[in-house]
Protein backbone atom coordinates (compact mmCIF):
# COMPACT_ATOMS: atom_id res chain seq x y z
CA UNK A 1 0.00 0.00 0.00
CA UNK A 2 0.91 3.64 0.18
CA UNK A 3 0.97 4.38 -3.56
CA UNK A 4 -1.08 7.32 -4.81
CA UNK A 5 -2.08 7.95 -8.41
CA UNK A 6 -5.01 9.25 -10.40
CA UNK A 7 -7.77 6.95 -11.58
CA UNK A 8 -6.71 7.62 -15.17
CA UNK A 9 -3.14 6.53 -14.37
CA UNK A 10 -4.38 3.37 -12.69
CA UNK A 11 -6.54 2.39 -15.65
CA UNK A 12 -3.56 2.91 -17.96
CA UNK A 13 -1.45 0.68 -15.70
CA UNK A 14 -4.17 -1.98 -15.43
CA UNK A 15 -4.64 -2.18 -19.21
CA UNK A 16 -0.90 -2.67 -19.70
CA UNK A 17 0.00 -4.85 -16.73
CA UNK A 18 -3.00 -7.01 -15.96
CA UNK A 19 -2.05 -9.77 -18.36
CA UNK A 20 1.64 -9.93 -17.49
CA UNK A 21 2.36 -8.77 -13.92
CA UNK A 22 2.76 -11.51 -11.30
CA UNK A 23 1.46 -9.12 -8.64
CA UNK A 24 -1.20 -6.89 -10.15
CA UNK A 25 -1.74 -3.74 -8.10
CA UNK A 26 -5.14 -3.55 -6.45
CA UNK A 27 -6.84 -0.30 -5.35
CA UNK A 28 -8.06 0.05 -1.74
CA UNK A 29 -9.12 3.65 -1.13
CA UNK A 30 -10.49 4.52 2.31
CA UNK A 31 -10.86 8.22 1.49
CA UNK A 32 -12.98 7.92 -1.64
CA UNK A 33 -15.86 9.92 -0.14
CA UNK A 34 -13.64 12.86 0.79
CA UNK A 35 -11.70 12.71 -2.50
CA UNK A 36 -14.77 12.58 -4.74
CA UNK A 37 -17.27 14.86 -2.99
CA UNK A 38 -18.52 14.89 0.61
CA UNK A 39 -22.13 14.49 -0.51
CA UNK A 40 -21.19 11.05 -1.86
CA UNK A 41 -21.57 9.81 1.71
CA UNK A 42 -25.32 10.42 1.37
CA UNK A 43 -25.42 7.87 -1.46
CA UNK A 44 -23.46 5.29 0.52
CA UNK A 45 -25.29 3.12 3.04
CA UNK A 46 -24.74 -0.39 4.42
CA UNK A 47 -26.98 -3.18 3.09
CA UNK A 48 -30.07 -3.53 5.33
CA UNK A 49 -28.83 -6.69 7.07
CA UNK A 50 -25.73 -4.83 8.30
CA UNK A 51 -27.27 -1.44 9.03
CA UNK A 52 -28.53 -2.10 12.56
CA UNK A 53 -25.30 -1.71 14.54
CA UNK A 54 -21.86 -0.25 14.02
CA UNK A 55 -20.57 0.79 17.39
CA UNK A 56 -17.34 2.27 16.01
CA UNK A 57 -19.61 4.84 14.34
CA UNK A 58 -20.26 6.28 17.82
CA UNK A 59 -16.72 7.68 17.62
CA UNK A 60 -17.79 9.78 14.60
CA UNK A 61 -16.66 9.41 11.01
CA UNK A 62 -15.46 12.91 10.19
CA UNK A 63 -11.79 13.28 9.21
CA UNK A 64 -9.69 13.35 12.38
CA UNK A 65 -12.17 11.38 14.49
CA UNK A 66 -11.00 8.46 16.60
CA UNK A 67 -12.81 5.96 14.39
CA UNK A 68 -10.41 3.61 12.55
CA UNK A 69 -10.66 3.43 8.76
CA UNK A 70 -13.85 1.57 7.99
CA UNK A 71 -14.97 1.83 4.35
CA UNK A 72 -13.18 1.34 1.07
CA UNK A 73 -13.66 1.41 -2.67
CA UNK A 74 -11.92 -1.60 -4.18
CA UNK A 75 -10.91 -1.72 -7.82
CA UNK A 76 -8.75 -4.03 -9.91
CA UNK A 77 -8.41 -5.98 -13.16
CA UNK A 78 -8.68 -9.75 -13.55
CA UNK A 79 -6.03 -11.69 -11.56
CA UNK A 80 -5.73 -8.93 -8.97
CA UNK A 81 -7.07 -9.41 -5.46
CA UNK A 82 -6.29 -9.54 -1.76
CA UNK A 83 -4.05 -12.18 -0.21
CA UNK A 84 -5.09 -14.09 2.91
CA UNK A 85 -5.68 -11.93 5.96
CA UNK A 86 -7.93 -11.50 8.98
CA UNK A 87 -9.75 -8.18 9.08
CA UNK A 88 -8.35 -5.48 11.39
CA UNK A 89 -9.22 -4.95 15.03
CA UNK A 90 -11.38 -8.13 15.17
CA UNK A 91 -14.10 -6.39 13.12
CA UNK A 92 -16.52 -8.10 10.76
CA UNK A 93 -17.13 -6.84 7.22
CA UNK A 94 -19.51 -6.79 4.31
CA UNK A 95 -18.41 -6.52 0.68
CA UNK A 96 -20.69 -5.74 -2.26
CA UNK A 97 -19.59 -6.33 -5.84
CA UNK A 98 -20.75 -3.53 -8.14
CA UNK A 99 -19.06 -4.77 -11.31
CA UNK A 100 -17.33 -8.04 -12.19
CA UNK A 101 -17.00 -11.42 -10.46
CA UNK A 102 -14.92 -12.12 -7.36
CA UNK A 103 -13.79 -15.57 -6.19
CA UNK A 104 -13.94 -15.78 -2.39
CA UNK A 105 -12.17 -18.27 -0.13
CA UNK A 106 -12.49 -18.35 3.67
CA UNK A 107 -11.22 -20.44 6.59
CA UNK A 108 -12.56 -20.40 10.18
CA UNK A 109 -10.79 -18.52 12.97
CA UNK A 110 -7.64 -20.20 14.22
CA UNK A 111 -7.28 -22.35 11.10
CA UNK A 112 -4.64 -20.85 8.82
CA UNK A 113 -5.04 -21.74 5.13
CA UNK A 114 -2.51 -24.08 3.50
CA UNK A 115 0.63 -22.13 2.56
CA UNK A 116 -0.15 -19.35 5.05
CA UNK A 117 1.93 -19.13 8.24
CA UNK A 118 0.97 -16.49 10.84
CA UNK A 119 3.24 -15.67 13.75
CA UNK A 120 2.18 -16.85 17.21
CA UNK A 121 0.71 -13.43 18.05
CA UNK A 122 -0.83 -12.92 14.61
CA UNK A 123 1.16 -9.75 13.99
CA UNK A 124 2.89 -11.02 10.84
CA UNK A 125 1.94 -13.52 8.15
CA UNK A 126 4.19 -15.44 5.76
CA UNK A 127 2.30 -16.35 2.59
CA UNK A 128 2.58 -16.51 -1.22
CA UNK A 129 3.37 -13.14 -2.75
CA UNK A 130 0.12 -12.93 -4.71
CA UNK A 131 -3.38 -14.32 -4.36
CA UNK A 132 -3.05 -15.77 -7.88
CA UNK A 133 0.01 -17.74 -6.74
CA UNK A 134 -1.99 -19.17 -3.81
CA UNK A 135 -4.77 -20.33 -6.11
CA UNK A 136 -2.25 -22.00 -8.41
CA UNK A 137 -0.36 -23.82 -5.65
CA UNK A 138 -2.64 -24.29 -2.64
CA UNK A 139 -6.28 -24.07 -3.72
CA UNK A 140 -6.78 -27.84 -4.07
CA UNK A 141 -5.04 -28.43 -0.73
CA UNK A 142 -7.47 -25.97 0.81
CA UNK A 143 -10.44 -27.88 -0.56
CA UNK A 144 -9.09 -31.14 0.87
CA UNK A 145 -9.14 -29.72 4.39
CA UNK A 146 -12.93 -29.86 4.34
CA UNK A 147 -12.97 -26.54 6.19
CA UNK A 148 -12.64 -24.12 3.28
CA UNK A 149 -15.61 -21.99 2.27
CA UNK A 150 -15.66 -20.80 -1.34
CA UNK A 151 -17.95 -18.98 -3.71
CA UNK A 152 -18.22 -16.43 -6.51
CA UNK A 153 -19.84 -13.03 -5.96
CA UNK A 154 -21.20 -11.14 -8.95
CA UNK A 155 -22.69 -7.66 -9.39
CA UNK A 156 -25.16 -6.91 -6.62
CA UNK A 157 -24.03 -9.81 -4.40
CA UNK A 158 -23.06 -9.08 -0.79
CA UNK A 159 -20.52 -11.21 1.09
CA UNK A 160 -20.35 -11.29 4.89
CA UNK A 161 -16.93 -11.84 6.47
CA UNK A 162 -17.30 -12.78 10.17
CA UNK A 163 -14.81 -11.55 12.74
CA UNK A 164 -11.65 -13.65 12.82
CA UNK A 165 -12.15 -15.46 9.49
CA UNK A 166 -9.17 -15.84 7.15
CA UNK A 167 -10.16 -14.78 3.64
CA UNK A 168 -8.71 -14.05 0.23
CA UNK A 169 -10.30 -12.72 -2.96
CA UNK A 170 -9.33 -13.21 -6.60
CA UNK A 171 -10.91 -10.98 -9.24
CA UNK A 172 -12.09 -13.08 -12.17
CA UNK A 173 -12.93 -9.96 -14.22
CA UNK A 174 -12.27 -6.27 -13.95
CA UNK A 175 -13.97 -5.59 -10.62
CA UNK A 176 -15.33 -2.68 -8.67
CA UNK A 177 -16.66 -3.16 -5.12
CA UNK A 178 -17.43 -1.32 -1.91
CA UNK A 179 -16.80 -2.71 1.55
CA UNK A 180 -17.14 -1.68 5.16
CA UNK A 181 -15.86 -3.06 8.45
CA UNK A 182 -18.09 -2.82 11.49
CA UNK A 183 -18.59 -3.63 15.17
CA UNK A 184 -21.96 -5.05 16.19
CA UNK A 185 -23.38 -6.78 19.26
CA UNK A 186 -22.05 -10.13 18.05
CA UNK A 187 -18.37 -9.18 17.72
CA UNK A 188 -18.18 -6.34 20.25
CA UNK A 189 -16.61 -8.58 22.90
CA UNK A 190 -13.96 -9.75 20.44
CA UNK A 191 -13.17 -6.18 19.38
CA UNK A 192 -12.82 -4.95 22.96
CA UNK A 193 -10.63 -7.95 23.76
CA UNK A 194 -8.41 -7.22 20.76
CA UNK A 195 -8.03 -3.53 21.65
CA UNK A 196 -7.19 -4.49 25.24
CA UNK A 197 -4.78 -7.37 24.56
CA UNK A 198 -3.12 -6.33 21.29
CA UNK A 199 -2.88 -2.52 21.28
CA UNK A 200 0.30 -2.68 19.18
CA UNK A 201 -1.70 -4.36 16.38
CA UNK A 202 -4.49 -1.77 16.19
CA UNK A 203 -4.70 -0.45 12.65
CA UNK A 204 -6.55 2.22 10.73
CA UNK A 205 -5.64 5.23 12.86
CA UNK A 206 -2.59 7.28 13.74
CA UNK A 207 -0.23 6.56 16.67
CA UNK A 208 -1.86 9.03 19.06
CA UNK A 209 -5.41 7.82 18.35
CA UNK A 210 -4.23 4.20 18.54
CA UNK A 211 -2.99 4.73 22.10
CA UNK A 212 -6.32 6.09 23.29
CA UNK A 213 -8.72 4.07 21.13
CA UNK A 214 -9.74 1.57 23.81
CA UNK A 215 -10.39 4.28 26.41
CA UNK A 216 -12.27 6.45 23.90
CA UNK A 217 -14.36 3.53 22.66
CA UNK A 218 -15.30 2.28 26.13
CA UNK A 219 -16.24 5.81 27.16
CA UNK A 220 -18.51 6.40 24.18
CA UNK A 221 -20.14 2.98 24.65
CA UNK A 222 -20.89 3.71 28.30
CA UNK A 223 -22.29 7.11 27.35
CA UNK A 224 -24.33 6.22 24.25
CA UNK A 225 -24.98 2.45 24.49
CA UNK A 226 -24.93 1.52 28.21
CA UNK A 227 -27.25 -1.45 27.74
CA UNK A 228 -24.78 -3.04 25.32
CA UNK A 229 -21.94 -2.56 27.82
CA UNK A 230 -24.00 -4.33 30.48
CA UNK A 231 -24.69 -7.29 28.20
CA UNK A 232 -21.04 -7.65 27.20
CA UNK A 233 -19.92 -7.48 30.83
CA UNK A 234 -22.52 -10.08 31.83
CA UNK A 235 -21.44 -12.37 29.01
CA UNK A 236 -17.81 -12.13 30.06
CA UNK A 237 -18.69 -13.03 33.66
CA UNK A 238 -20.60 -16.12 32.51
CA UNK A 239 -17.65 -17.51 30.60
CA UNK A 240 -15.65 -20.09 32.51
CA UNK A 241 -12.27 -21.54 31.82
CA UNK A 242 -12.00 -25.29 31.29
CA UNK A 243 -10.41 -25.64 34.73
CA UNK A 244 -13.23 -23.67 36.40
CA UNK A 245 -15.79 -25.90 34.70
CA UNK A 246 -14.02 -29.01 35.94
CA UNK A 247 -13.83 -27.64 39.48
CA UNK A 248 -17.55 -26.85 39.49
CA UNK A 249 -18.39 -30.30 38.17
CA UNK A 250 -16.51 -31.96 41.03
CA UNK A 251 -17.65 -29.64 43.82
CA UNK A 252 -19.25 -31.17 46.94
CA UNK A 253 -22.79 -32.30 46.17
CA UNK A 254 -22.11 -32.67 42.45
CA UNK A 255 -23.28 -35.97 40.97
CA UNK A 256 -20.64 -35.85 38.27
CA UNK A 257 -17.62 -38.09 38.42
CA UNK A 258 -14.44 -36.50 39.67
CA UNK A 259 -11.85 -35.48 37.10
CA UNK A 260 -8.42 -37.06 37.67
CA UNK A 261 -5.24 -37.53 35.72
CA UNK A 262 -2.03 -39.42 36.26
CA UNK A 263 1.10 -40.80 34.65
CA UNK A 264 1.57 -44.44 33.71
Amino acid sequence: GGLEFSLREYFQYADAAAASDDQVLYVFDQNFVEKARPSLADDFAPPPHFARDDFFSLLGDAPGSARPHFRWVILGPARSGSTFHVDPNATSAWNVAVKGRKKWVMFPPGEAPPGVFPSADGATVRAPLSVFEWFLNFFEAGRKTGRMLEGVAGPGDAVFVPSGYWHAVLNLDECFAVTQNFVDRFNLGAVLGFLRKKPEQISGCGPELKQSLLVDFEAVLESKAPEICSKVAAGQKKRKSIWESLQNDTAPGSSKKAFTFGFS
